[in-house]
């Protein structure tokens, strides 16, 4: 009898060490900065950062997300309400941004880091894939009218542009 409770100790001890190094799904905006964070290899996002339009019942946090060289974009989380991430919008302005072909690699970039955390993937390149086979491809962006919206593994995939500004999206399905 103390045997059936000791290999019961110890298989729950490996089920509670084995959930706590997985990556869950779901998330809170201060651990999809955490994430990001990691993934960056830097302190780039902080959950105090994060901001509120001072509207009723709105399920939006927004803060401004640095990338490339010297360039800014808004980033905003949307939360259900329970505050998990669901989804994720990224939005550049000209006046923000160089226009040049390595400020848009760098803005490609960072939405394949946020899609990492999002989408909970190890690496960039797995985004890529993912985000490649929904049809985003980094030549496409541009301060140009252009518009995408394409799906893969549970995940909707968009971009909206146009000559002041470019927004890239990601959200569960």
């Amino acid at each position: 009898m103390k045997i059936m409770k000791r290999i019961t100790a110890v298989l729950l001890f490996i089920c509670v060490l084995l959930c706590g190094c997985t990556k869950q799904r779901n998330m809170d905006h201060a651990e999809f900065c955490k994430r990001l964070n990691a993934l960056q290899q830097s302190e780039t996002l902080s959950a105090e950062a994060f901001f509120k339009e001072n509207t009723p019942n709105t399920n939006e946090l927004n803060t401004s997300l640095p990338f490339g060289d010297g360039e800014t974009a808004l980033l905003t989380l949307t939360t259900d309400t329970a505050g998990t991430v669901t989804a994720f919008q990224l939005t550049a302005v000209s006046s923000d941004m160089q226009n040049t072909p390595e400020a848009f690699g760098a803005l490609y970039e960072t939405y394949l880091q946020l899609v990492t955390v999002l989408t909970v993937h190890e690496s960039t390149e797995d985004s890529e894939v993912l985000v490649q086979e929904a049809g985003i491809l980094p030549e496409s962006l541009g301060f140009t009218d252009f518009g995408f919206v394409g799906e893969a593994n549970g995940h909707r995939f968009s971009v909206f542009s146009g000559e002041m500004y470019i927004s890239m999206f990601c959200e569960r399905v």
